[in-house]
Parts: structure tokens; C-alpha cells; sequence
């Protein structure tokens, strides 16, 4: 072996250190850690799902810890087919980032630092959409607070009044909505007696939804006839939306049975609201069975009546 080819070679304990030193020397120039926020300021948690529409594109703020370090921060997402994500490389720092869906997916996004990852979130695009739940009756109409119908016992004793069960079995659909990844927020047009004289019948309930910039519009209410009369009915306007999602509840609500399959019908609430609007009879409150039903199964009625909304959502 000739000297200059002894030259060259290094103790393995020197060529240790020296990979050592070149990767610290690497570290010491990346962030430690780096976190992501949505728009609202909260922290997106890198062990859970973030839930974001595949319509939409996606805004978040990054910043990395110490925010002194030099080394650039780069972005990449384990689909592409899904979503892009820009910048692809930031300063260390503050920054922000967009992601841009192209199709329905879950990805991962990891943030690398001289290829040393640093944080990687998982994010799932559907179609989200935010829901409007109305509480039929309950507001004040002709001077008089508005019960809607009502059952009486022999004696004629008021038993039960349309508004307070559609409230009841409208809470539980809310409850449930929020807890689905397809639903951007749900909000409920009211959470009980509503007494204020100077608001316009009806028109509130759809000015609200709009207020909310809903996608959806369900308005709860109970039918009234003969003793005899059972069953649930589901209506809609004149739409292709509210058709497709008042046929969806019809089958998802199964507790009650059905009239007669979803039906259009000129309705204010469906007919003034510019989406996806269905109204739901839960049944007669003049009806023992029915009556019993949506006063001791509000919660699997809620989420049946949910879980027809969800299957609207999934059908887009």
C-alpha cells in the first residue's frame, strides 16, 4: 500500500466523529419543532385528523421553535393526486401555507428540515358543509307565543306541544352533526322560547340560516290529525338538492315509519332557502305510539335524521 493511499485513510473512530460533527452541525441550523394553526388560531394536533372540505382550499400558519434558525423549512405531502401544498419551502420563522385539494383523500404532510422531518400531520378533504337545524314553532305569531300542535288527554288537558319535542329531538341531531367529519359547524335557529315580537314569521328562520352561510337548511316539526294517523313525512322544494336530501333522511329515519317517500311541497322555509333545504314531520303528536316515540327515542331519532344529513353530504 503506497503512503499517500495510508494518508487518506481515517480511524473509524475519526470518521465517527466527523459524521457526527455534520450531523449536528445540521441540527443546529433546522428548528427544533415546528407547530401548524388553522385560520382561528388553534393548534392543529399532529396525533389527530385534521378534517378539512375538498372545495376549499386549506390556510395554515406555521411556526417554528427557536425561531432563530436559519435553515430553510420544506413542505411535501404524501399525495399529490390529493392536494398540493405551497410554499414547498419556507424561511424558519413564521410562515404560512396553502394546501389546495383537487379531489376527496387523506394525506400526510410533513415538514423537513435537511431531510430531517421535523412534524407530520394527517388531513382528510371531503365535503364538509355547515348545517342549519330549525326547531319548528316556538316564536311569537298573531301576538301569542306559538306552540305549533299539541296533544290533550281526555280531560283536554295539553300533554304535549310540537315545539318543545322539536327542540328536544333537534338538539339531538345537532349533537350528533358536530361530531362528524363531514360538517363543518351546525347551529341550531333557536335553543328555546323565542319572545321577540319584532321578528318577521319564518323569514327569520331562513334569514338565520343565511346569516350562518349554510349549506344546508332542516326544518323539525310534528303532523297532527286523527288518532289514527301515524308515520313521518319529508318534504322539499322544487330542487334537485333538496330532493336528494330529504330522500336521504326519509330512508336514514327509520324509527318512525314512513308515509310516503320524500315529496315537494311549497313550503317558505324550503322554498326562500338557496340550498339544500328539507322539512321533517317526525310524526303525529295526535298519535299515542308516535307521540311515545319521539318523546322517549329523541336521541336515535337525532341520529337517524343525522345520519341522513351525512349521507346527503357523501353523495356530493
Amino acid at each position: 500500500m503506497c503512503q499517500s493511499e495510508v494518508s487518506e485513510i481515517q480511524s473509524p473512530s475519526a470518521a465517527e466523529d466527523s459524521s457526527k460533527t455534520i450531523e449536528s452541525t445540521k441540527e443546529s441550523c433546522c428548528p427544533d419543532v415546528i407547530e401548524i394553526c388553522k385560520p382561528d388560531k388553534s393548534l392543529v394536533n399532529s396525533e389527530d385528523t385534521l378534517h378539512a372540505d375538498k372545495s376549499k382550499e386549506l390556510k395554515l400558519d406555521a411556526t417554528c421553535r427557536p425561531a432563530d434558525k436559519f435553515q430553510p423549512v420544506t413542505y411535501r405531502v404524501s399525495d399529490t393526486q390529493v392536494a398540493e401544498v405551497t410554499p414547498k419551502q419556507a424561511p424558519s420563522g413564521q410562515h404560512g401555507l396553502v394546501l389546495k385539494p383537487k379531489k376527496a383523500g387523506d394525506i400526510k404532510l410533513e415538514a423537513l428540515c435537511s431531510d430531517h422531518v421535523l412534524a407530520t400531520w394527517s388531513i382528510s378533504f371531503r365535503n364538509r358543509k355547515i348545517v342549519v337545524i330549525d326547531p319548528g314553532h316556538g316564536d311569537i305569531f298573531d301576538k301569542y307565543l306559538d306552540p305549533g300542535a299539541v296533544a290533550k288527554n281526555a280531560k283536554g288537558e295539553i300533554i304535549a306541544k310540537e315545539k318543545d319535542l322539536a327542540l328536544a329531538v333537534s338538539e339531538h341531531i345537532l349533537a350528533n352533526l358536530t361530531a362528524r367529519p363531514e360538517i363543518e359547524s351546525a347551529f341550531l335557529t333557536r335553543a328555546g322560547d323565542l319572545d321577540d315580537k319584532t321578528r318577521t314569521q319564518l323569514a327569520w328562520r331562513t334569514d338565520f340560516a343565511k346569516e350562518k352561510g349554510a349549506d344546508i337548511l332542516v326544518s323539525i316539526h310534528l303532523d297532527a290529525a286523527g288518532a289514527t294517523a301515524t308515520g313521518h313525512s319529508v318534504f322539499y322544494y322544487d330542487s334537485e338538492a333538496g330532493k336528494n336530501l330529504a330522500t336521504q333522511i326519509d330512508s336514514a329515519y327509520i324509527k318512525i315509519k314512513s308515509r310516503a317517500s320524500a315529496k315537494s311541497k311549497n313550503l317558505y322555509v324550503c322554498r326562500e332557502f338557496s340550498g339544500a333545504a328539507a322539512l321533517v314531520e317526525l310524526g303525529f303528536i295526535t298519535n299515542e305510539s308516535d307521540r311515545n316515540s319521539i318523546s322517549g327515542e329523541q336521541a336515535q331519532i337525532g341520529k337517524e335524521i343525522a345520519d341522513g344529513i351525512v349521507a346527503y353530504i357523501k353523495s356530493l
